[in-house]
């Protein structure tokens, strides 16, 4: 995965172009399959990213 300066942000956002992208008619069964693949590097790289924000907002909780 391509990880040089990703964020949730920019992950989602490309996952969003993904998605465009794949309801297009004019895509080939190798292109689908290389952009599922990158969607699923990049699902699994929010919901990380989710997951360690949601802990430091559960340490946060306490003090709020």
């Amino acid at each position: 995965m391509k990880k040089q300066n990703l964020d949730y942000d920019k992950a989602y956002s490309e996952l969003l172009k993904i998605l465009e992208h794949l309801q297009s008619d004019d895509i080939g069964l190798e292109e689908i399959f290389s952009k599922l693949q990158r969607a699923i590097e990049l699902t699994e790289f929010c919901k990380q990213r989710l997951r360690e924000i949601e802990t430091v907002v559960d340490k946060l909780k306490p003090s709020i």
